[in-house]
């Protein structure tokens, strides 16, 4: 319940890099197709996405009125497309 997402080295567990900016719990994280951004959902009814060499927040996704529980890159990582519970679901242009 720290508000943060972090990127975890697989063999060590060291965290590599920590996303800090969500005023809840994150409960969703993905890496876009080409790995060079991350997005997150989170409790804070928002979806973030975050930029993989600097770690900063370059989009907030508002609209929700409830929990983001799920946020995904399109195949292409064209769109963001997020669930929340409030029982609808968006699709955004990034």
């Amino acid at each position: 319940e720290d508000q943060t997402a972090q990127v975890l080295d697989a063999l060590s567990g060291e965290c590599m890099m920590a996303f800090r900016g969500h005023t809840g719990s994150v409960l969703s994280a993905e890496f876009s197709p080409d790995g060079s951004f991350a997005l997150t959902g989170s409790t804070d009814k928002t979806a973030k996405i975050w930029d993989m060499e600097s770690g900063r927040c370059t989009r907030t996704f508002r609209g929700h009125a409830g929990h983001v529980h799920s946020a995904v890159f399109s195949h292409d990582g064209t769109d963001v497309i997020t669930a929340s519970g409030d029982m609808f679901a968006g699709i955004w242009s990034v």
